[in-house]
């Protein structure tokens, strides 16, 4: 069977793919199609034809595989902005087991999601907070503009390494805290941290590496731009009896100024972690301005990642850098790079 471009098909999925999408079989050739289960007996058209596979668009399931469960909560539905239920984020400390549920939702519900809650509890007694954040925008991000603490404190608590730390749903903090330890000990093995050190975190979050490295270096200043994430910062710091960390609020690219570097005193190295979109160019050409001897980049993105170190390479050697698999069985993958001043 050619199967066309345009051409539309029944097909029986047998298996489960990356990124949400079933993968059925026509003659032993691969077609993959997005929202799709297995076990599924679908209706679809094929939109893409690939030498080895092809892609298809779902129009109709005609039998549901027996995995499909039905909700009564609506999805949210991003294309007509409709809908209740935006995304669910589940997290588990690592040290402590704490569980937190943070439901994201279009619309402000309270007996629905209170309902929700009970059952949730009485299901599952393990959970020790959940909080509902209400996300009315179009924009398709988790953290909403009202947050609504529903069960518990709102928050949950973790370690890494030595030190504690109270995380809100809203503030960043490595999902993988087994795989986070190794990742920042190979930060500060990059940073090869000698006394009376001065060191930067940039997009320094809840202050998780910033900590880490404070035990080896003079001073450390730690630098993010989520309200939530300096406040719980600074409150690890405090709970943590970790006086040489300080944390300001701001945009990366607006803060880190000369000014700056005058009143905490300049680097001597330079950690930054930023999100998947990488450094903003202004931060990049900062960088090459200030040549901070040392510097150390963690990285969510390695293409992102490739992109900053062409342009800091410029300015630096760089000397290593080091893989770290903290999502197993996905494609992602952080990466540590060593560079040095030339």
């Amino acid at each position: 069977m050619a199967l066309k471009k345009g051409e539309e098909v029944t097909l029986e999925i047998e298996s489960a793919a990356f990124r949400g999408k079933g993968v059925a079989k026509v003659d032993g050739l691969a077609v993959f199609v997005y929202g799709t289960a297995p076990g599924d007996v679908v209706k679809a058209r094929i939109i893409k034809k690939k030498k080895n596979y092809r892609e298809a668009k779902l129009l109709e399931v005609l039998e549901p595989s027996k995995d499909r469960v039905q909700h009564d909560i609506p999805p949210f539905d991003a294309m007509k902005h409709e809908g209740f239920m935006r995304h669910l984020m589940i997290r588990n400390s690592f040290h402590t087991d704490d569980f937190m549920i943070n439901l994201v939702t279009y619309q402000d519900d309270q007996e629905l999601i209170n309902k929700l809650s009970d059952e949730l509890l009485e299901k599952f007694p393990i959970i020790t907070t959940i909080v509902n954040n209400i996300n009315d925008t179009k924009s398709p991000t988790s953290i909403g503009r009202i947050e609504k603490v529903i069960h518990g404190p709102g928050y949950i608590v973790d370690k890494i390494g030595e030190h504690t730390f109270k995380i809100h749903p809203n503030a960043f903090f490595q999902t993988n805290t087994a795989q986070a330890e190794r990742l920042y000990e190979t930060a500060r093995q990059f940073a090869d941290l000698k006394d009376g050190e001065i060191v930067y975190d940039l997009y320094c979050g809840v202050g998780t590496l910033s900590l880490f490295m404070s035990q080896k270096a003079k001073k450390v200043l730690g630098i993010e731009l989520v309200d939530v994430a300096v406040e719980n910062a600074r409150f690890n710091a405090k709970e943590n009896n970790v006086g040489n960390v300080s944390f300001i609020k701001g945009d990366m690219k607006d803060v880190f100024t000369q000014e700056m570097v005058d009143k905490f005193g300049a680097p001597d190295v330079l950690i930054t972690d930023p999100p998947r979109a990488g450094m903003h160019p202004d931060v990049v050409k900062r960088l090459k301005e200030l040549k901070v001897p040392k510097l150390v980049y963690v990285s969510c993105d390695s293409s992102t990642m490739a992109r900053d170190l062409k342009e800091l390479a410029e300015v630096y050697d760089i000397l290593e850098v080091q893989p770290v698999d903290m999502f197993p069985q996905t494609y992602h993958v952080e990466a540590v790079a060593k560079l040095r001043l030339k």
